[in-house]
Formats: structure tokens, C-alpha cells, sequence
């Protein structure tokens, strides 16, 4: 295949949303931060899904994430880049600071 003196580049953000919304019971809960480093060279791409929808996006044993991993590295290659993948998880205050349970404890019997 001849090399162009322009190669087209991946819109990372789009392809990680087109692989993963369709995963998701409520797709708008998640975000997609995208940075270039070494002139446009390396590819960091963070995204942050809340708890309760992580299962998904991982699948079991983690396949759903690997495939989607492969797409993404095999989209940067073809683009002559390297990409990183980073998955962080989304707290909300609310459960960061849970209250403690409100219900007397009972003392233990010992018969």
C-alpha cells in the first residue's frame, strides 16, 4: 500500500462512544477525555463511567473491554500513533459520604 504524505487520523472520542454507548442502560453517564502527546504521536484516552454501569463495559471476564481495547490499538496503528486506555470510575458525593446506618445495634446473647 503507498504511504500518503497525509494520513487520516481517528476521531478517538467518536469511535470510543460509538463502541460503548450501545453497552450502557444509560448511556449519557459516561465520558470521554481525549489528550495527544509526542506531536500527536500517543494517544491517552480516559473515560469515566459510573459503578453500576463498569459491568457492562467490562463484560464477563473482562471481554467486552479487551475487544474494545483492540479495536482502539488497531485503529491507532493503522494511524502510525499508540493508544492508552484508562477507565475510571464516576463517585457521586451522595456515596462517597453514606451516612452511618441509623438502626440501634443489639447486643449479642450468648446462651
Amino acid at each position: 500500500m503507498p504511504q500518503t504524505s497525509h494520513q487520516i487520523k481517528p476521531d478517538y472520542s467518536k469511535l470510543v462512544k460509538f463502541l460503548i454507548t450501545p453497552l450502557l442502560e444509560f448511556p449519557n453517564t459516561f465520558s470521554v477525555d481525549c489528550e495527544e502527546y509526542n506531536q500527536g504521536r500517543k494517544i491517552w484516552l480516559r473515560l469515566d463511567i459510573k459503578p453500576e454501569e463498569r459491568g457492562r463495559v467490562y463484560g464477563r471476564g473482562g471481554r467486552n473491554i479487551q475487544s474494545i481495547r483492540m479495536v482502539l490499538k488497531t485503529a491507532a496503528k493503522l494511524a502510525g500513533q499508540s493508544l492508552n486506555l484508562e477507565i475510571h470510575e464516576t463517585v457521586q458525593n451522595q456515596e462517597r459520604h453514606r451516612k452511618p446506618s441509623s438502626l440501634p445495634k443489639r447486643p449479642i446473647s450468648r446462651d
